[in-house]
Order: C-alpha cells, then structure tokens, then sequence
C-alpha cells in the first residue's frame, strides 16, 4: 500500500486497486484504475509507481513492470481522461537493477529519472503545458576512467528524492560517475538539483566523515525536505576493501541542508529504515520499528497506539510511510507474509507533538 497525496484529492494504491481517501474513508471507484491495466503477481507484473498531478484536470500517473525473470523492466506513463487513463509518450525501457526516482515535478505535473548502463540517463516530465526541463549534468572521465566504465551522466543510479516546492526536485545517489574535481572520500555520494527554469541541473558532492575510506560504499536510505532551506538525507556506508579478519565498520550519516550549504551529523537514532516530512517535523523510524520526529536538532521518541495486542504479528510489521494528508497524519504499516506476500494497514495518527 502507499498513499499519494495531490491537489484535490488523496488515492491509495494497493495491489490491483487504486482507491481514494475523503473524510477518514476509503471508496472504491472503478474508473481510477480503468487503462492502468495493473497485474501484481509474485513475479512484480504492473504495478503502480506514482500518481502526481492535480485532480482531476491535470492527473498523472507512472507504472512499472518487470519481465524476463526481473532481468528488465519499463515505466509507462499515463493521463486521467475523464473516466480513464490514457498513455502518453513512448515506454521506458530499464534493465534488472537500474535506479529510478519517479516524483512530484510541477504543481500539476510529473517527473521521472531512468537509469541504464553506458547510456544517458532519462528525465522525463509531463505537466499540464508543456515546459523545458534541466539538462541533467554530463560525466567528465579521463580516457582511463572510460576505459574501466564509461558513463555519460554523472547521475547513474538515482535512489532517493526531495521535492523541495513545485518545479524543484534534488535526487540523491551514492553512484555518481565522472565528477569533475571529485575527492577521494566523496566521489559516490551526491545530489543533483532540478530545478524549473534553469537551463542545467545542480550537481553537489555530499559530506562523509573524514574517517571514513576512500573504499566505502555508500547508500542513500532515505531523504525529506521541509521547505527549500530544510532537507534531511540518510545515507549508511560500508568499507569494501577490508582485511577479511577485520570486520567492516559501517557508517550511518545523517546530512542536512540549511538552504546554503550541506553539514553532516553521526545519527542519533543507530540504523535508520524511513525519513519523512510530518508537518513541521521530520519524523524517522529505526531498525527496532520504533517512530521518532524532531524538533530543534532533537529526537523524540513516539508511542502511537494501535488496536493490536502486543503478541499479532503486525507487532513486527515495519512502517513504510507517513505523511499529512485528508486533513489528518496517516501511517502505512507493512507485513511480510508466507511465500512473498505482504500485506498493508492504513491508520490515522493522533499523534502528540515532544514538548515544545
């Protein structure tokens, strides 16, 4: 399950179903998921990636499927016409385990970066007219680095994003490639900033701790931003050149954006799984399942009651999305079940804020 929440309306998808929230309730309406042609199966089949937009005018919406044994995939791309989604602009074709970030772009539009080996990545946008876009930055390699892997963007494996206002869009990666004056410590970790209007994107290389090997590999788990002048990304590293009788030491980061520059900061909180934007707050959860938002640079730890004895499994269950929307805080909390199945749970949160 996630829910997607935009102008005018809030859906939540599913499985094969994409239903709408209105007053704490969920309805069920047969023309939101009419030319989807969604098909979940244990094998991935066509599922729905994001809807963004404006409601009902201006409403789009992203699938992706995988096929050949998860060995490649596509994202299509659609429009809600009246009583059905109609496809616009041509299929994406992606490999195995390329990245891509599929995002909110405009007020009433839609973004999506798409990543495949040697090739350049994609950014796509739709929008209700139509507008240019950034062009994403280019690797700069040396005839040697081309040799060992050639790349054209720099941005060649996009995990995270932040959408800091309409029309403005960072992309977080622990891959980049071909970064000009590039340090030893920073040279996979980064951002690339899209913003409207502008005729490239923004390419920053992130902070690390200046213990960290130049060998780490590093992940971005999570990013949120608040307002243009505050973004929270997560992001763990693991040395991959090690002794084998010495056990690796991993890094998890927190680093935050002030709207000027970037500061990293150890995580407070040991492994951090989620990070959003709650409100006025960012809010995270741990390895333990535990809920955390803070408040001037401190984490408060959150009991939020649920109806479910202490011993049902969904004790166990991860939380794998929180977010304001249909006048309320809404939490999706996920299950693994037997034989690769899960299952999902919506509540709404009465959740009360740490002491100001």
């Amino acid at each position: 399950m996630e829910v997607f929440a935009v102008e005018g309306r809030t859906f939540v998808a599913c499985g094969q179903e994409l239903l709408f929230l209105e007053a704490g309730q969920l309805s069920r309406e047969p023309a939101l998921t009419r030319g989807l042609e969604l098909n979940v199966n244990s094998l991935g089949g066509r599922q729905l990636a994001r809807v963004a937009g404006r409601w009902p005018d201006a409403l789009w919406a992203a699938t992706g499927e995988v096929s050949g044994g998860g060995n490649s995939g596509r994202l299509n791309f659609f429009r809600f016409r009246k009583d059905h989604w109609a496809k616009v602009g041509a299929s994406v074709e992606l490999g195995g385990a390329e990245g891509r970030a599929i995002f909110p772009w405009t007020a009433d539009g839609l973004g999506a970066l798409a990543a495949r080996p040697f090739e350049s990545t994609r950014f796509i946008a739709f929008s209700a007219k139509p507008v240019a876009l950034p062009r994403l930055t280019k690797a700069v390699q040396s005839q040697a680095e081309r040799e060992q892997y050639p790349c054209v963007n720099a941005m060649i494996y996009p995990e995270t994003w932040a959408r800091l206002g309409p029309g403005d869009v960072m992309i977080f990666s622990g891959q980049l490639c071909g970064v000009a004056g590039k340090g030893e410590h920073e040279r996979w970790l980064g951002v690339e900033r899209l913003r409207l209007g502008q005729a490239t994107s923004e390419l920053t290389l992130l902070p690390v701790p200046d213990d960290a090997p130049a060998s780490t590999h590093w992940t971005v788990i999570a990013s949120a931003a608040l307002s243009p002048a505050q973004v929270l990304v997560v992001v763990s590293g693991i040395p991959t050149e090690r002794s084998p009788s010495t056990p690796a030491r991993g890094f998890v980061q927190l680093i935050r954006w002030d709207g000027a520059s970037w500061r990293a900061e150890r995580s407070p909180l040991g492994g951090i799984t989620g990070l959003w934007a709650l409100g006025d707050r960012f809010a995270a959860t741990d390895e333990q399942g535990a809920l955390w938002l803070e408040h001037e640079a401190q984490w408060s730890s959150v009991d939020w009651a649920t109806d479910e004895p202490s011993s049902d499994a969904w004790s166990k269950g991860r939380i794998n999305q929180l977010l304001a929307a249909d006048a309320a805080w809404w939490l999706v909390r996920q299950e693994e079940l037997p034989r690769g199945a899960t299952t999902s749970r919506l509540y709404r949160l009465d959740v009360p804020l740490p002491s100001e």
